[in-house]
Parts: C-alpha cells; structure tokens; sequence
C-alpha cells in the first residue's frame, strides 16, 4: 500500500466501536466512510484490534533527548531544584535545529506507541523566534496532529516574556494561512509562580485576540501554591481567573495540589486537567487521584516518552493506591477525554471514534490477549494484556504512518534516529557549561 494513500479497505479487524466484533472499516480520501470505495487496496486486519488513535494530552517534545543526559552538577533535594538544576538547563541549551529534531524524534517514538494526536508544552528560552515553527516541522515530519504552545515565562526577565508572546502571536497568526492542517495552537505559559500579573494579563489578551485556550502548569507541587500567596495574596488558581484565563480549550497540567472547590470552578468552566501519574511519582509532588479532579481529565506523559499504555497502568495503579474504588473504566474515561480535547481544538466532532464522517485516525494492534476481548472488558484488557509493543499500524488523516511496523517512506526513520543519535551529545554539552540558575 503506498504510504500517500488515504484510501483503503480495513478487511476483518474487530472493531472498538462494534464491540470488538470482526467488521472491515473503509476509508476514502483520509476519511472513515460506510461502504467500501471503489478499487480500493485493502489490508488484512483479521486477528487485529481496530482502534481510534490515542490522543496524547500533555508532553514536552523539547525533553525527547533528555534520556541519559550528564547527572545535574548537585543532587536535587525538592521540586524546585529538579527545575533548577535539571530541565530549567536542558530547555535553556536547545536550539533551534535542536528543537526541530527533538520534535521530530518524540513525535515519531509517539507514532510507534498508537498516538495520532499530542498536545505539546515547548520551551527553549535561548532559541524562542522561530521555534513554533521548528516543532511544527519535526511533528510534521512524523505525520501525525499536534496543539502546540510555547512556554510564556518571566523567569528569564522581562526580554523573555516579550520574546515568548511575540513568537505565541506569530505562530498563531500563521496558522490562520491553513498552510497546516494538521496543526492547532494555544497559547502557553510554565506556572503562575514564574508568570507576574503583567505578563498574565498579556497572555488573557493573546488568548482573546486569537480565540484560543491557555496550556499551563498549575500547583504541580506546593511551591506554586507558597508562592503565589506569599507574592500575590492569592492561589494560582485564583489568579490565572482573575485574568480571564480559565476558559473553553484550557489546560490545566497536573492540579494535583487544587483544593475540592478549586476544582469544581475547573469542571464549572469547562477547562480540562492533564494528568501525569508517571511525572508526578517520579518528582515526588504529591497525587491527585483522576476522580477528584472533574470530568475533564486527560492523560498525559508531561515528557516521559509518549507511551499511553504505560501511562494508563500507572495511573490504574497509584489510583488504586489512593482509592480502592478506582478502576480501569476511570483511564479509558482520560483517554476518551483527551480524544474530546482533539475533536474541540480541530472543529471535528467525529475525531478520535469510528464513525462515518470521521477522520481515519487508525490504530491497528495485534491481539496478544489470551481471553476474548469484549466492549465489557477492553478496560481491563487495556491495563492487563495490552502494549505499545502490539502497535501494528498508525494512520492519521488516512495516511500510513506505520504499515506492518514499517515506518512510512517519508519518515525516514533510519535517518532520523541517526540525527537524534549525534545531536543528543551536542544538547548534552552544550547543557553542562550551563550553570544552575
């Protein structure tokens, strides 16, 4: 099947929306469509699981070359060091051909774990004009649908804030030329406790003037909540409200120190929470159990690769850490969130299901299950037997991105994982003559 074609004939896959009975799905011109089109190929799916593809709800592309970096040049001893002495760092030594190919890699290493949509959180305080368009390029070179958003900041002086709202104001603008398709945008910030009240009215400003939400990270830990009382008088929370900032297409990232009636205002405004169960064990800030936080929350890896399978585990598991009642139900719930997220964002109602109309955004699995898979027991089957590793083929708009594990001809993955290989060390010393700030 040529990697360009978006019209084809899935042949006998069991299908997630028909309760994983045996049905082909056909597709004509990057669309799902009820009967089959006309002379097109077909691909075997029998043995398969037919999926819509996974929607990655928040991530940090710039971090796809952290991976065995130098250790930072002092152990970290809380949440702030670990900004201080680890990723406030990394982000200050990308450029931007650093950007572009961290992009390009994580967006990719995402393809091969199911996911046809990502929701990226970008920052790079050296390289700020002109790197929306180079995470544009390295998302695009994977193929596969991304909400970016830069980073707005005052932790690197008042220069700072106005170079991340120009490039937001930039970007925003050229997307409107409908150049790409498959591309969103939001404005960004990092967190209330580095964003002063001037630069948040900014944001509210951008964010009106372009009709789009605001990606930012709340009350991961507590020095945000310290902080912003000590400083302002008010929560974080409070504070990005008062400047009109909780609104339709929000994000929240993690929440997980948000008070019981701070999160009801979240679910009354209609603003979703990312939830990042992996991040937040591994930076030690605490755990919001998904079922306090409202009815819109989304997974995310905050970085951590882009593998939703094991992020779903981990969030099955440290929720039944927290709460007996908590069960696989509530992580397909996030899934399904995160996939509302992407249709909003893309003016697709149909995205993320199988539905005629919809956009062929496929995720074929081999089936590795050793019992039969039900509509009733996918959520168990998908916390128990299910892998990125069973990721067979990826599509996105009807395009191949993954065809049998083969990545698409215009990829080049050889190519580029060979660049991601010998840039890895460039961003890795360039991060050592960086000192803690």
């Amino acid at each position: 099947m040529d990697a360009t074609n978006s019209t084809f004939t899935l042949r006998g896959g069991r299908r997630a929306d028909r309760g994983f009975v045996a049905a082909d799905l056909h597709v004509a011109h990057g669309r799902i469509v009820a009967a089959p089109p006309l002379g097109a190929p077909e691909v075997d799916a029998r043995g398969c699981l037919v999926l819509p593809g996974l929607v990655l709800g928040h991530t940090h592309l710039y971090s796809a070359l952290s991976c065995g970096m130098p250790a930072p040049p002092e152990r970290p001893c809380d949440f702030p060091d670990i900004l201080r002495l680890v990723w406030w760092r990394l982000d200050r030594a990308l450029d931007l051909e650093l950007c572009e190919t961290s992009a390009a890699v994580g967006a990719w290493l995402a393809v091969r774990c199911g996911v046809t949509t990502l929701v990226d959180h970008h920052a790079s305080p050296a390289a700020i004009g002109g790197s929306l368009e180079a995470v544009t390029r390295g998302v695009e070179r994977a193929g596969l649908r991304g909400v970016l958003c830069y980073e707005i900041t005052d932790r690197n002086g008042p220069e700072g804030a106005a170079a991340g709202l120009a490039e937001t104001d930039h970007f925003l603008t050229a997307l409107r030329d409908g150049r790409h398709p498959l591309i969103r945008g939001l404005v960004g910030g990092h967190a209330p406790f580095t964003l002063g009240d001037d630069t948040l009215r900014a944001v509210a400003d951008l964010c009106d003037k372009h009709d789009v939400g605001f990606h930012v990270h709340v009350s991961e830990d507590t020095t945000d909540d310290r902080r912003a009382r000590a400083d302002y008088g008010r929560s974080p929370l409070t504070r990005l409200d008062d400047a009109g900032l909780l609104r339709r297409g929000t994000i929240i990232g993690h929440g997980v120190h948000l008070s019981g009636f701070e999160r009801s205002r979240l679910a009354e405004r209609g603003v979703f929470v990312a939830h990042n169960p992996r991040s937040n064990q591994n930076n030690h800030v605490g755990y919001a159990v998904p079922g306090t936080q409202g009815p819109n929350v989304m997974l995310g890896t905050d970085g951590i690769g882009a593998d939703l399978f094991a992020e779903g585990q981990a969030a099955f598991y440290a929720g039944r850490a927290h709460d007996r009642d908590f069960d696989a139900a509530r992580v397909q719930q996030m899934l399904e969130t995160s996939r509302r997220y992407a249709a909003e964002r893309f003016g697709e109602p149909l995205l993320g299901t199988l539905e005629p109309g919809a956009p062929a955004d496929v995720v074929v699995l081999d089936d590795r299950s050793p019992t039969p898979v039900t509509a009733g027991n996918w959520p168990w089957q998908f916390i128990f037997t299910q892998s990125a590793s069973a990721v067979r083929d990826v599509y996105v708009a009807g395009r191949p991105r993954l065809l049998n594990r083969v990545a698409a001809p215009d990829v080049r993955e050889a190519e580029l994982l060979a660049t991601a290989r010998d840039a890895a060390p460039r961003l890795w010393a360039r991060l050592e003559a960086i000192p803690p700030g």
